[in-house]
């Protein structure tokens, strides 16, 4: 039978009481404020303050796992068998009800970005394999101590909740369970000594994220941080808060009050397990105020309910996985409304692990490349800390919800729930459509990308380079039984073959100068022969005749040896292996994200590279498909009048770096084992002793690292020159870095 429940007015507060938490509050906040304002002054110079952060948010972290070991033990253990079948039903409703409000206010300011294309380069994510999660192991503590050395929080929970029930029936329990109380409070006790740091250590954090952040990183971020900033303002602060004032006698007030010391300390460490005690507190002073019959049991909800809510995917975690649209959007491609849904559903799962292990597993599901990932974690510099804002509200009100429900204090109040569900809706709305007209005005809804590859240059220096425009032959003819490994040397020139327009091995770039990977490759091996360089244009179909007539000593340009008619060259190992991918149109990506979904399709027309090394290849594994020569991809996207197809079968990371100039296309690799190339150099008239001098180059250039620089820098897209040091008013203001450098002159 449920009993009257009042809420008990403080009619005579305390002044010292109130007057401390502001206190505390404005403590905090100064400690925040003036880190920013260090940062901005003195810039990367604040990475030395790093450590204060470090520091305070391990000494926060270090009660925490014990904290909850006991504390679950201990809660549990005093329960009955009927109290612990009410928590575990309530926790299930709660939990999930949360996450379902997340889960729609997260799809719903989805939907703002707007539709964009842009190519990119090839990301190796495409390569990679499903990021495999042990759930077993993540939930079942089969070596307890390893689980607390991980920090396997639900497999902690899973242990210390069994060990909690077998406890229930012990007669002789009572001993123990008041050792482990004490046990708890003097956990808590430690923790309040940590937490009297915490504006120094929100004062070394935010120095060190304000110094070393660059501005070119927030606005690249720009449209994540607004998307993922407004759905946690709103989930933070309207959502859960109307769901507590709708079903418990609490006011808007009360909660925010009993939080907001929990949510700024959260915001500042970047770490919801630090605040753990500091939520239980809070909560444990609102219950404090309601008069019930269930007020002795009630004392000791919160410090067991918060704990175990933990390993829970909280409505922050729910959050961050908003970057998995903003991924797809940020890369020109889109996630539809059914496959979001699908990840809110994957991720609620995935989130009772690391958030650093659902970002990558996502990535790949919904294929996009794992590259991502780096920008997610630069992102997290400042969503991370908002989204463990988020996390700390839902433990809150999940916390309230059950504590509620087990007194038996929970009562909808249909006024105010069909006001806030008004209310909610007409935020969401406004929101979605007003951040899709931001997002507009920031971000032009079709990219030209064509000018990220055109402008590209050349890594290496050195030679003096010239191009021929017509083949002609050596004229010097090789010395019978001569290599031509000689004869360059003798005559301080390196002949080699090039195609002229194959992206991203040999092109002519916006300044009108030849580039490439090959090219890059070439010019450090003439720079290491001490050489010049002739570069001469040749067709593909026509290399045996080239080299036939000695027009040049190499050819190079993606070479993959199709081993057909090669009477007149050798090719050198390996160095770069490819794989193939379908170049298709944006909207057909998922007919070819599978090998066996292509084999059953009936009528579908490939187009491939004449002679190309995939050829056979697909006449083997795709006998149903009709296949369409070209010549080259240059020769698809510039022959308007070539017969349609479906997809165009080539290397994947040259078509990637044709779809920046061609976005509406993009590259797909399907996800069953497909087949891969070697690209090489091709040596003429089958000289040994060139390709093996070639070999040992190759060799070395891979361990001293130039084959990975050219892949990262003509391949993956990636700058390598060094960041710039952050602007600062010390340095570009006062210019003192100069002061102090000529100094120490």
């Amino acid at each position: 039978m449920d009993k009257a429940v009042t809420v008990k007015l403080n009619s005579n507060p305390s002044a010292n009481k109130p007057q401390k938490g502001r206190s505390f509050t404005f403590k905090i906040l100064t400690g925040l404020f003036s880190g920013i304002l260090l940062g901005l002054l003195v810039g990367d110079y604040t990475e030395h303050l790093k450590i204060i952060g470090d520091v305070y948010v391990a000494l926060m972290q270090m009660t925490v796992i014990p904290y909850i070991f006991f504390s679950l033990i201990g809660s549990i253990g005093r329960l009955s068998k009927n109290d612990v079948n009410q928590v575990a039903k309530w926790v299930l409703i709660v939990q999930s009800a949360l996450w379902i409000c997340a889960s729609i206010a997260i799809l719903w300011v989805a939907q703002s970005f707007p539709t964009l294309e842009h190519g990119s380069f090839f990301s190796s994510s495409k390569l990679e394999s499903p990021h495999p999660i042990d759930f077993v192991e993540l939930f079942i503590p089969s070596n307890l101590f390893r689980s607390l050395t991980e920090n396997a929080v639900p497999a902690i929970v899973v242990f210390c909740a069994l060990f909690g029930y077998g406890l229930i029936s012990l007669d002789e329990k009572k001993g123990l369970i008041d050792q482990i109380g004490q046990i708890t409070r003097t956990l808590q006790r430690v923790n309040g000594m940590v937490v009297r740091m915490t504006p120094i250590g929100t004062f070394g954090i935010a120095a060190y994220t304000a110094g070393t952040m660059t501005l070119e990183e927030l606005e690249k971020l720009q449209a994540y941080y607004l998307s993922f900033g407004l759905v946690v303002m709103i989930l933070t602060f309207v959502i859960m808060p109307l769901i507590v004032t709708t079903f418990t006698p609490f006011s808007y007030k009360s909660l925010m009050n009993a939080s907001k010391n929990a949510l700024l300390t959260c915001f500042v460490t970047g770490s919801v397990l630090s605040v753990i005690p500091m939520l239980v507190k809070g909560i444990e002073e609102m219950f404090a105020e309601l008069e019930t019959s269930h007020k002795d049991e009630v004392a000791y909800y919160p410090e067991f309910v918060v704990p175990l809510a933990y390993p829970f995917p909280n409505s922050g975690n729910a959050a961050a996985l908003i970057f998995i649209p903003f991924a797809s959007w940020y890369l020109g491609q889109s996630i539809e409304l059914h496959e979001q849904i699908r990840l809110m559903f994957i991720g609620f799962f995935l989130m009772f692990g690391k958030v650093f292990i659902a970002v990558p597993f996502l990535l790949d599901t919904f294929h996009i490349p794992l590259d991502m990932f780096q920008l997610f974690l630069a992102a997290g510099v400042i969503s991370s800390r908002l989204g463990d804002v988020l996390g700390s509200m839902h433990q809150i009100v999940f916390t309230i919800l059950t504590t509620a429900a087990m007194a038996k204090v929970i009562k909808v109040n249909w006024s105010k729930l069909i006001k806030g569900f008004a209310l909610v809706l007409i935020l969401l709305t406004t929101t979605m459509i007003g951040l899709e007209h931001f997002i507009r005005i920031l971000t032009p809804t079709s990219t030209d990308n064509s000018g990220i590859i055109s402008e590209l240059e050349l890594l290496e220096k050195g030679p003096s380079v010239r191009i021929q425009k017509t083949p002609i032959a050596n004229p010097k003819p090789l010395a019978p039984g001569g290599s031509r490994l000689d004869r360059i040397i003798d005559q301080h020139l390196i002949r080699v073959g090039f195609i002229e327009e194959n992206l991203p091995y040999s092109y002519f770039n916006s300044k009108g100068d030849l580039v490439g990977l090959d090219i890059d490759m070439i010019t450090k091996l003439a720079r290491d022969l001490n050489v010049d360089i002739e570069f001469t244009p040749y067709l593909p179909e026509a290399l045996n005749q080239h080299f036939k007539a000695d027009h040049f000593d190499l050819a190079v340009s993606g070479v993959t040896d199709t081993t057909q008619g090669f009477s007149q060259w050798l090719t050198t190992d390996p160095y770069l292996v490819t794989s193939m991918g379908f170049l298709v149109k944006d909207h057909d990506k998922h007919r070819f994200d599978d090998k066996s979904r292509i084999t059953e399709e009936r009528g579908i027309r490939i187009g491939v590279i004449e002679g190309g090394y995939f050829e056979n290849w697909l006449k083997i594994n795709f006998p149903q498909a009709e296949l369409v020569q070209f010549e080259s991809l240059s020769d698809f996207f510039s022959n308007n009048d070539h017969d349609p197809v479906d997809a165009v079968a080539a290397q994947a990371e040259s078509a990637s770096a044709w779809t920046l100039l061609y976005p509406a296309y993009t590259v797909v690799i399907p996800k069953t084992k497909g087949q891969s190339a070697p690209v090489s150099i091709a040596v003429g008239g089958y000289d040994v002793v060139l390709r093996d001098t070639l070999n040992n180059w190759i060799t070395h250039q891979k361990m001293n690292g130039s084959v990975d620089r050219w892949f990262n820098h003509w391949i993956l897209g990636r700058d390598h020159t060094s960041k710039p040091p952050r602007w600062s008013f010390l340095k570009n203001v006062l210019h003192l870095d100069r002061l102090h450098s000529h100094s120490a002159h």
